[in-house]
């Protein structure tokens, strides 16, 4: 398992504009190659789990650092989840300053976090790779039925040029 280094520095604070460039927004359809939106990551909605169709328009995610959750106090609108699986802060994205690695962590939530394939991700982190399925609220794949309809899972794109140099040397699936 990737963990963060205890040396990196913490992300700058999360600033919400009012503007083009703000850090989580729908935006148009577009291909996982198409990154000319000025994100590092997008998020494709998979409403009927994790081996149906995702959504034609990605979640653009600008901001270093993104917090998932249902708390409207501590949770940036972009970032709210309307699941009841979902922890009032539950997890969070967060981009290495470098551009090398980026990570999903888990806030201790109550119903755990899952990269597909790969396992449960705890509150040390773990490194995201181009394609990687994340499903909020449930900590193992017998759980994934519980997530149908309730929008918790989605397909991480990253671009091109993150997704070569993070992957070289590995399986695809983060395994050296």
């Amino acid at each position: 398992t990737a963990r963060m280094s205890s040396a990196a520095q913490p992300p700058p604070p999360l600033v919400v504009e009012d503007s083009p460039d703000s850090i989580f927004q729908a935006g148009s359809a577009s291909s996982s190659a198409d990154f000319r939106c000025g994100c590092w990551l997008h998020l494709r909605a998979l409403p009927e789990g994790p081996d149906g169709p995702s959504s034609h328009v990605p979640l653009h995610v600008r901001s270093p650092r993104l917090i998932f959750g249902r708390d409207c106090a501590r949770v940036l609108p972009e970032g709210r989840l309307n699941c009841p699986l979902i922890s009032r802060v539950h997890a969070e994205l967060r981009r290495d300053p470098g551009d090398v690695e980026h990570f999903l962590i888990d806030h201790k939530s109550s119903n755990g976090t899952l990269l597909l394939g790969r396992g449960p991700v705890g509150a040390d982190g773990r490194k995201i790779l181009h394609g990687d399925v994340v499903a909020f609220g449930v900590a193992s794949e017998e759980q994934l039925p519980d997530l149908a309809g309730k929008g918790c899972i989605f397909r991480i794109e990253l671009p091109p040029a993150a997704t070569s140099h993070r992957t070289a040397g590995l399986d695809g699936r983060g395994q050296g």
